[in-house]
C-alpha cells in the first residue's frame, strides 16, 4: 500500500527527533528512518517503488522501538487502510506507548496514486474530460496519473486537407509535399503531365517532366514526342563534300543523374535520347542520383548505434558527399542506479544496483532483501511457515519469537511415560525425554503400566475358589480387581469332567450317558447326513431330505441324547436347482459352512455352492461355479476353510479353494492333478495348518495323496497306493500326521504317514471280511477309531500305528437290522457321534456313545496300551500325552 512522502518526511523528522534524544546511537529496523537515510526530493524518492517503501519498513508487523518518555513514532491505526492508517504514536510519561493517533481523514480520491478515500483502493473510478485534435474526449487515471485523452468518436484515415483526420496530432503526415507530383508544395496541387510526360515535382516545385514509355525529347525542350516523330538530322552522308560524314550532328541530352541519357548518330542511324529508368528512393549514401530527381542521396537514413545510454547518447551517422560517415555511440558509465537504465551499455539493466545494508524487510525466516525490478527498489518479505514447531533456532512464523510453537515429546510407556520429563528446545536444540525409571513388577490391579513394558497388571496374582468345572479365578478389569466367585455345580455327565465339583470325576452316576440311539423325527426319505463340532463342543448335522415336492438341504444342532437341540432348518438353495449332498464344517469364529453339489434336472450345469449359518441362524448360500462337489470335501486348516471339488464333465481333475468366512472364494481354484481318468472319489482331511486330499484315478489305477496347506500351496506326497483292487479308502488326520485305510476286496490295510506325507509305518493288514469297506476312519480317545460296513455297521479301535487295539469289533446294532447307505462318523471331544440313514430311505438315525464311564472301552485302556505311550503325539514342544478314563489328555509344555 503506498504512503504519501509527506508521512514519510514527517518520520524522517521524528527519528531526527529520537536521534536527538539519544534514542538512536544504532539504526533500528523497528524505529523511522534517521535523518542521514531519507532520500532527497529527486530520483531517489521518484526511485521508491510506492513512494515510501522505507516507511513501510519504518511502519512493519515488528515491535516497537524502546519507549522514552516524549518519544513519537509512526504507526498504523487499526483496521484503517489508505492514508487514514497512517499515524503518530507518542511514549507516556510512565514510559508505555499511547494509542496510535490517526494524521489523515478520509477525502475525495485523487490521481496521485494514493488511496485518499481510505477504502482500500487506489485511484479507483478516476475519468476527466480533455479536448483531442478530433474534438472532445476521456482521460483516465492509472498508477498515479492521468493516461491519454480517447477522443469520445473513432478517428479516421489520414488525407491530404490540411486537416489530422486521424486525431494523433499531425496533419497531412505521410505527404510528401517536396516530391508528390499530385501534391506538390500543397495539397491538391499537381505538377502538369500531358500523353508523353509525367508530372515531376522537385523540392516542392514542378519542373519539366520526364518522358513516359514510347515517348522521347528529341530536341531537350522538355517536350516529349512519340518515337519515330523527331528529325532525323543524321543523315548519313558528306552534304558540305568536306570529306566527313554528319559531323554537325549534335546530340541531344536527357533524364537526370543515374537516368541521364544522349541521343547518337552511328553510320548514319539515328538513335533518340531516352532516359534509363529511376530507382525506387535514393536512400544510398554513393553521390549518385539513383532515383534521378536532380538530388543525392536526399533518402539516406542516418543510422544509431550502441546500447542503452550510449544508443540514446549517440551521434548518427551522415551521409558526405557520397560518403557515409559513421556513428559514434555515447560514452557509457557506471550503472549502480536503480532507475530503469543500462548507463554502462552493456545489454543489462541496473545489474550493479547494491541495496542498501538497512534496506530489509520481514522478520526471522521472513527477512528479505530490496531488490531492484523494472527501474524501482522494492522489498517484499518472504512467506511465513504456518507455525513454529520446529526446534532449530529460527523464527519461522515471522512473528518475532523462536521456536515458541514446539511441543515437548514425551517418551516411554505406562508409569515411565505419565512421569517421564518431557524434551524441551533450549536455542534451537532438543533436550531429549528422560522417562521415569520403571517398577520391578506389576502386580497391582490399578490400570497402570507400573513396568512400563506396554501391558498393564500383568503380574496381577488371582485367587481360586471352586473345584473341578466350578472352579474360578479373580481377575483384574480395567484395573478393577473382581472377587473369585466359582461357579455353579452341575449334574455329573460322563466327559472327563468334575461336573458337580465334588473333586471326583465321573463317579458312578444314576443315568450314565454310554449309547444312545435316536431317530430323527419326520425325516421322510433321508439322506447324505454330514456332522461337524464347533471349538465348544456343539455337534450340528446337514442331511438331505426329498420332500413330497422338493429336495432340500436340513440343518440342525444336536443334544447330548442324539435328539435335535433345535427344529430342522430348511437351508436355501440355488434357483432351478436341486441339492443332491454337502459337507459340513466349522469355520473359525464365524460358524457351520456348507458345501455341497446343485444340480439342473433340466439337463444343466452342476453348481458349486456353499451356505454359511451363522449363530443367530441366518443363512446364505453363495454360488461357486461348475462343478461337483461330495462329502468329505470341506475342512478347515488354520484359519482357512479348504474345499475339493471336481470337474462337472468328465470328472476327471480335481480342484482345491480357500473359502472365506462367508464360503465365498478367496483363493483359487487349484488344480490338484494331471488326470489320467476319471476320479471316482476323493476325500480331503486336516491336520494342523495343512491338509491332504487323497482321490483315487481310475485309469492310472491308484490312490493318490497331495497335501495342501490352508494358502493353496499344494505338496504331492511321497507314495501312492496302485492297484485295480483298491476300491475303497478311508483317511484321517492328528496333527503329527495321517492314517490312511483302504480294502482291496481281500483284507483291510492302515498305514501311517507325517505331516509332510512320508511314510512312517509298513502297511498294517488288518482281519477283516473280504467284503468289508471303509466308512470313516477319525482321531478320537485313545488313537484312532474305524467304522466299516459289511451288511452292517461295525466300529474298531485302532492304536497310533492303525493296528487293531481290540481283537473283536464293536457291532452296532441298527433298528430292523436295516442296512445303512449313508454314514459319517466324528468325535466331538468327548464322545462319538454318528449318523446313517438306511437303503430303504425310512429313516435318519443318530447315535452318540462315550468311552468313559464304563462305556464300550475300558476307561483305564488307551487303544490297548495302559501305559499310556500310545497317547504321544510326536509333538516336541510337549511331553508325552497322558491316559486319562480311556483317553489321551495333552501333556504337559516341554
Amino acid at each position: 500500500m503506498q504512503r504519501p512522502v509527506g508521512l514519510y518526511m514527517m518520520a524522517v523528522a521524528l527519528g531526527v527527533t529520537a536521534l536527538a534524544s539519544g534514542c538512536l546511537d544504532d539504526p533500528d529496523p523497528y524505529l523511522a528512518p534517521q535523518a542521514d537515510a531519507a532520500p532527497d526530493a529527486g530520483a531517489d524518492a521518484a526511485s521508491q517503488p510506492d513512494g515510501g517503501s522505507d516507511m513501510d519498513a519504518a511502519r512493519s508487523d515488528a515491535l516497537p522501538p524502546e519507549c522514552q518518555p516524549g518519544l513519537t513514532n509512526v504507526c498504523e491505526v487499526p483496521d484503517a487502510v489508505g492514508l487514514c492508517a497512517d499515524g503518530r504514536v507518542t511514549c507516556g510519561a510512565t514510559g508505555v506507548w499511547g494509542a496510535c493517533t490517526p494524521l489523515n481523514t478520509a477525502q475525495d480520491e485523487l490521481c496521485d496514486g494514493l488511496d485518499n478515500d481510505c477504502d482500500g483502493a487506489t485511484d479507483e473510478s478516476l475519468s476527466q474530460a480533455c479536448v483531442t485534435p478530433c474534438g472532445e474526449g476521456t482521460q483516465l487515471c492509472g498508477a498515479g496519473a492521468w493516461g491519454d485523452c480517447t477522443p469520445a468518436e473513432a478517428p479516421g484515415d489520414e488525407i491530404c486537407d490540411g486537416a489530422d483526420n486521424d486525431c494523433d496530432g499531425e496533419v497531412d503526415e505521410g505527404v510528401d509535399l517536396l516530391g508528390d507530383a499530385a501534391h506538390c508544395g500543397a495539397c491538391d496541387v499537381a505538377c502538369p503531365e500531358d500523353e508523353g510526360t509525367f508530372g515531376l515535382c522537385d523540392n516542392g516545385a514542378c519542373v519539366p517532366g520526364v518522358c513516359r514509355p514510347g515517348f522521347v525529347d528529341c530536341d531537350g525542350d522538355g517536350r516529349c514526342e512519340q518515337l519515330g516523330a523527331c528529325s532525323d538530322p543524321c543523315g548519313g552522308g558528306d552534304e558540305d563534300q568536306d570529306g566527313m560524314v554528319d559531323e554537325d550532328f549534335a546530340p541531344v541530352e536527357c533524364g537526370e543523374g543515374l537516368c541521364g541519357a544522349v541521343s547518337r548518330c552511328e553510320d548514319g542511324v539515328f538513335t533518340a535520347c531516352q532516359p534509363g529508368p529511376p530507382a525506387f528512393d535514393d536512400a544510398v549514401c554513393d553521390g549518385a542520383d539513383a532515383d534521378c530527381d536532380g538530388r543525392v542521396d536526399e533518402d539516406y537514413q542516418p543510422q544509431a548505434c550502441g546500447v542503452g545510454a550510449c544508443l540514446a547518447l549517440a551521434t548518427l551517422s551522415a551521409c558526405v558527399d557520397g560518403v557515409v560517415q559513421a556513428c559514434v555511440p555515447g560514452a557509457p558509465e557506471v550503472d549502480v542506479e536503480c532507475d530503469g537504465r543500462d548507463q554502462d551499455c552493456d545489454g543489462m539493466v541496473d545489474e550493479g544496483f547494491v541495496p542498501q545494508l538497512d534496506a530489509a524487510c520481514g522478520l526471522g525466516a521472513c527477512r528479505s532483501q530490496a531488490v531492484c525490478a523494472l527501474g524501482q527498489v522494492t522489498c517484499e518479505p518472504n512467506m511465513p511457515a504456518a507455525d513454529d514447531v520446529t526446534c532449530d533456532g529460527v523464527d519461522d512464523d515471522c512473528d518475532g519469537q523462536v521456536d515458541e510453537g514446539y511441543v515437548g515429546q514425551s517418551c516411554g510407556v505406562g508409569r515411565c511415560a505419565s512421569e517421564a520429563m518431557a524434551s524441551t528446545c533450549v536455542e534451537g536444540l532438543v533436550i531429549e525425554c528422560v522417562p521415569a525409571a520403571p517398577l520391578a513388577h506389576d502386580a497391582t490391579c490399578d490400570g497402570v503400566d507400573d513396568d512400563c513394558d506396554g501391558v498393564a497388571d500383568e503380574d496381577f496374582v488371582a485367587e481360586e475358589c471352586g473345584r473341578g468345572a466350578c472352579r474360578r479365578r479373580s481377575v483384574c478389569v480395567d484395573g478393577m480387581a473382581l472377587a473369585c466367585e466359582a461357579s455353579e455345580p452341575a449334574r455329573e455327565i460322563c466327559n472327563g469332567v468334575d461336573d458337580d465339583c465334588d473333586g471326583r470325576v465321573d463317579e458312578v452316576v444314576a443315568d450314565p450317558l454310554g449309547w444312545v440311539v435316536a431317530a430323527i423325527p419326520d425325516a421322510s426319505r433321508p439322506g447324505s447326513p454330514s456332522l461337524a463340532v464347533s471349538e465348544a463342543g456343539q455337534v450340528a448335522m446337514v442331511w438331505l431330505q426329498d420332500a413330497p415336492d422338493t429336495l432340500a438341504l436340513h440343518f440342525a444342532p444336536l443334544a447330548l441324547d442324539g435328539t435335535l437341540a433345535a427344529e430342522p432348518q430348511v437351508l436355501p438353495s440355488l434357483e432351478r436347482k436341486r441339492p443332491t449332498g454337502a459337507d459340513l464344517v466349522w469355520y473359525p469364529g464365524a460358524g457351520f459352512l456348507t458345501a455341497g453339489n446343485y444340480v439342473d434336472d433340466l439337463g444343466g450345469d452342476n453348481r458349486v455352492a456353499t451356505v454359511r449359518v451363522s449363530d443367530d441362524g441366518a443363512a446364505e448360500i453363495r454360488e461357486l461355479g461348475p462343478g461337483v462337489a461330495s462329502r468329505d470335501a470341506l475342512v478347515a486348516a488354520g484359519q482357512r476353510v479348504l474345499l475339493a471339488t471336481r470337474d462337472r464333465d468328465v470328472r476327471s481333475r480335481v480342484w482345491a479353494y480357500g473359502l472365506g468366512p462367508a464360503g465365498q472364494v478367496v483363493d483359487g481354484p487349484v488344480r490338484a492333478n494331471e488326470p489320467s481318468g476319471p476320479v471316482t472319489s476323493y476325500r480331503l482331511v486336516a491336520t494342523g495348518d495343512e491338509a491332504a486330499l487323497v482321490w483315487r484315478d481310475e485309469a492310472a489305477e491308484q490312490i493318490s495323496l497331495v497335501a495342501v496347506s490352508d494358502q493353496l500351496g499344494l505338496t504331492p506326497l511321497r507314495e501312492s497306493w496302485t492297484g485295480s483292487e483298491w476300491t475303497a479308502f478311508g483317511i484321517t488326520a492328528r496333527r503329527n500326521g495321517y492314517l490312511m485305510a483302504a480294502s482291496n476286496g481281500t483284507a483291510m490295510y492302515t498305514r501311517r504317514y507325517d505331516a509332510q506325507g512320508a511314510p512312517v509305518s509298513q502297511p498294517v493288514e488288518l482281519p477283516f471280511s473280504r467284503s468289508s469297506t471303509v466308512t470313516a476312519l477319525v482321531p478320537g480317545a485313545g488313537a484312532y477309531h474305524l467304522i466299516g460296513r459289511d451288511g452292517g455297521l461295525y466300529w474298531r479301535p485302532l492304536d497310533s500305528n492303525g493296528d487293531m487295539a481290540r481283537e473283536h469289533p464293536l457291532v452296532l446294532t441298527l433298528n430292523n437290522q436295516v442296512v445303512p447307505a449313508w454314514v459319517d462318523f466324528i468325535w466331538s471331544g468327548y464322545d462319538f457321534v454318528w449318523a446313517w440313514a438306511p437303503v430303504d430311505g425310512r429313516q435318519l438315525y443318530v447315535g452318540r456313545a462315550n468311552l468313559f464311564c464304563g462305556g464300550v472301552v475300558d476307561p483305564a485302556d488307551c487303544s490297548g496300551r495302559p501305559d499310556g505311550t500310545a497317547c504321544d503325539d510326536g509333538d516336541e514342544r510337549t511331553l508325552d500325552d497322558t491316559c486319562q478314563s480311556g483317553g489321551c489328555a495333552p501333556g504337559p509344555a516341554n
